[in-house]
């Protein structure tokens, strides 16, 4: 059975259970709302999934939590936390201020200093979205080389000429080098940008991006 809402009250604000059907879809209505409400927030502060998927054992939650506010607190940058932290998964949206001069220096230092939590409390930077680009410069500090060497080793046996998406996971580019603002975004057609940022606004995850082209 689901822990009694006493045992964390002590914890929390609040507590909310959902042990009843109408109960489960209000509290997943809340959670469906979170990625379109921060996308709506004006052009000068977007949110970011930079250092979004971080997985913890369980019992180290806190001690990661603790970790991405204080790291956001020292850069002067919002943070805000939500999803599945009963796996001991949040999602971590960064909201800097695009204006503000060396936000994309913060945003990186911020992504190494959160990664290095990640890998000392035992867990891994995406417990559900994968490593990608954003991530891969990491995994060697999460992983380490030996385990990397057989990474290699198996993209070497299913892609020797390395077409098949170049520096995806084993890649070492500049983790933050091309994030969806700032300047090393790519650019894009004003009416495209505003077509995906309304996507973004709507929760439109299931439009194929290329239905923009028409």
């Amino acid at each position: 059975p689901p822990p009694a809402a006493g045992s964390v009250a002590p914890f929390a604000s609040a507590v909310e259970t959902a042990l009843a059907p109408g109960d489960s879809e209000k509290l997943w209505s809340i959670r469906h709302a979170a990625s379109p409400r921060l996308a709506a927030l004006p052009e000068t502060r977007r949110s970011l999934q930079v250092i979004e998927d971080g997985c913890v054992p369980l019992e180290r939650l806190g001690e990661y939590v603790r970790a991405v506010r204080e790291a956001a607190r020292s850069r002067g940058i919002d943070v805000v936390l939500f999803g599945h932290a009963g796996d001991g998964h949040l999602h971590c949206n960064l909201l800097p201020e695009l204006a503000r001069a060396g936000w994309e220096d913060a945003v990186a230092s911020l992504l190494e200093e959160v990664t290095a939590a990640v890998a000392r409390l035992g867990g891994t930077p995406s417990g559900e979205h994968g490593d990608g680009r954003l991530r891969a410069p990491f995994l060697p500090a999460i992983y380490g080389a030996e385990i990397l060497e057989l990474f290699h080793a198996v993209k070497s046996a299913f892609d020797p000429r390395g077409i098949l998406n170049p520096g995806v996971k084993l890649g070492a580019a500049a983790p933050v080098a091309r994030l969806k603002a700032g300047s090393g975004a790519a650019p894009i057609p004003a009416a495209i940008a505003a077509a995906l940022r309304e996507l973004e606004r709507q929760a439109g995850y299931a439009t194929p991006r290329l239905t923009l082209l028409d």
